[in-house]
């Protein structure tokens, strides 16, 4: 465990194997966190597309999600990171949160506890499913339209692309998002995926979500 809240910087700074970090078991957490969401939607949404499956768990296995779980433990309290580091914050890097949790996943499976594993990444799974990470849905508008798709009709918003303006270099894309019952909205972005989130930040606005 200790292993697994241990930076390179650290191990280099107090003289240990540089081996000694968290890097290794983050390789193999990153397995563990991928096959315990997996399973976990692979049984609850068992009218899903394999395709649909796939969108529901890149979220729930991307970076920033993890990184949240990893704050809400306060995993910034405990990593080990070497003293200028420390002095500059890193210790709470988002990316470094995120790498941890999953090492910390690993050495949890290593020890035979992957039933705890399973436990503390299923409960914030279902915590964002039942609407109480508002402070990243803010940030993501696609995220909290699949989320109320999800729980309202049973199914994923659907994205499609409308139209293309301007030349290669500076295009401008139209993309349209749709809901059953023709709830639908259309945004533009200098990139499909910035059109994506426009197109649902419009149309929660259209749907005046105050709460999921």
């Amino acid at each position: 465990m200790y292993q697994a809240l241990t930076h390179k910087s650290y191990a280099i700074e107090k003289g240990l194997n540089t081996n000694f970090n968290y890097e290794r078991l983050e390789f193999l957490g990153d397995t563990v966190v991928n096959i315990i969401v997996s399973k976990y939607l692979f049984l609850e949404y068992e009218n899903y597309a394999e395709g649909e499956l796939s969108k529901m768990k890149s979220f729930f296995v991307s970076s920033y999600f993890l990184s949240q779980i990893a704050l809400k433990l306060c995993l910034h309290k405990f990593v080990l990171v070497g003293s200028n580091e420390r002095t500059k914050g890193y210790n709470e890097n988002l990316r470094l949160m995120s790498d941890v949790f999953e090492a910390l996943m690993g050495a949890l499976y290593l020890d035979g506890a992957i039933k705890i594993a399973e436990n503390i990444i299923l409960f914030n799974v279902k915590d964002y499913l039942n609407g109480k990470y508002k402070h990243l849905d803010a940030l993501d508008y696609k995220s909290l339209l699949q989320k109320y798709s999800t729980k309202r009709f049973k199914c994923l918003p659907v994205y499609k692309l409308i139209n293309e303006i301007g030349p290669d270099h500076n295009k401008t894309y139209l993309i349209e998002v749709r809901l059953p019952m023709n709830y639908v909205a259309e945004g533009k972005g200098s990139r499909k995926q910035l059109a994506e989130k426009m197109a649902a930040k419009l149309l929660l606005d259209k749907l005046d979500i105050d709460e999921l």
